[in-house]
């Protein structure tokens, strides 16, 4: 799996509209693969920004190389991969339909950095998630707090 993010963010690294950042406004433009109507009324103006193309399609890439690199990582950061990566997924679902990539990438994530130790179940991944969403709401309110 970890060789299947290397691939496409390595691949990405070599074209053209991955490399200057445009490659989500193609993307999403497409006609075939594009985004759906209903979602494109509130996707569309923000692609008329460069930053926000830009930081989309550099995410994507460095998102793929982070998921790689949760080949090596510790533990407790590859909860935070299994659920950046499945958000990605679900992302690319919504956006371009593609729900079976969708499924078969969550299936994959799931084998990949999911603990050996820990088995898959149903209240384990809504454990996860809480931990994780509170964690992350945690930070955002420190940083609130730090900022008043």
């Amino acid at each position: 799996v970890a060789g299947i993010y290397f691939q496409a963010a390595d691949a990405k690294t070599r074209i053209d509209e991955w490399r200057d950042g445009t490659a989500v406004y193609y993307w999403f433009n497409d006609p075939g693969l594009g985004l759906p109507q209903w979602l494109s009324t509130f996707v569309r103006p923000a692609l008329t920004h460069g930053f926000f193309v830009t930081a989309l399609s550099w995410g994507a890439v460095a998102l793929e190389f982070v998921l790689f690199a949760g080949l090596l990582m510790e533990r407790r950061y590859r909860s935070w991969l299994l659920v950046a990566g499945m958000l990605f997924h679900f992302g690319i679902a919504v956006a371009h339909g593609l729900v079976t990539f969708a499924i078969a990438m969550w299936a994959a994530l799931l084998l990949f950095l999911w603990p050996i130790d820990s088995p898959v179940t149903a209240n384990a991944l809504i454990r996860c998630y809480r931990t994780l969403f509170l964690k992350v709401g945690g930070l955002f309110d420190r940083r609130a707090s730090q900022l008043s």
